[in-house]
């Protein structure tokens, strides 16, 4: 990859726009059609992002014919805030669904801790050991569930020494 090669969320819908642009160029007994954009969980940030630079596509156009038929979008289950998609909301439904202690919860919300930005970026590292250490005992307790079925737990993997969860319907 060249150095001056980047890429964020922005960068990725403008990319996909060019890609559709181009598909329906290359399909044309499609560009009629209603098009519809859907997607879950990082969709929530991706799907939103491209329907708004196909709007922004779509009015620097001066030939009609070129203008992408976008409809609609649709997402499920989608992250579309880290303060509020990650870290909270997998502690109140893991919580509220009795996967991990009461004294657990207390230490996560007592310490302040968040993980959000920590699958991303390099900022694991700013986390307190407290917080590292609760965090780390909510995702070893809520891992022993399929996170998409909470009321049945995973599958374990007993063939390996490392702690893999599969989900049973895999």
């Amino acid at each position: 990859m060249p150095a001056n090669c980047s890429f964020d969320d922005d960068t990725t819908a403008a990319d996909n726009v060019d890609f559709i642009v181009n598909w329906f160029a290359a399909n044309k007994n499609y560009t009629d059609n209603d098009f519809y954009l859907s997607g879950e969980s990082y969709g929530g940030i991706y799907i939103p992002l491209l329907a708004l630079n196909i709007v922004y596509y779509n009015n620097n156009q001066t030939d009609a014919s070129k203008k992408l038929n976008l409809k609609g979008m649709m997402v499920g289950n989608g992250c579309t805030n880290w303060d509020y998609d990650c870290t909270p909301a997998t502690v109140e439904i893991g919580y509220g669904r009795a996967m991990f202690s009461t004294q657990l919860l207390k230490t996560i919300v007592d310490g302040n801790c968040s993980n959000n930005d920590a699958e991303f970026t390099a900022t694991e590292h700013l986390q307190t050991p407290l917080c590292k250490k609760a965090l780390d005992d909510m995702t070893d307790s809520i891992t022993l569930y399929d996170f998409y079925n909470m009321y049945k737990y995973a599958a374990i993997d007993t063939n390996t020494t490392c702690p893999k969860h599969t989900a049973l319907w895999r």
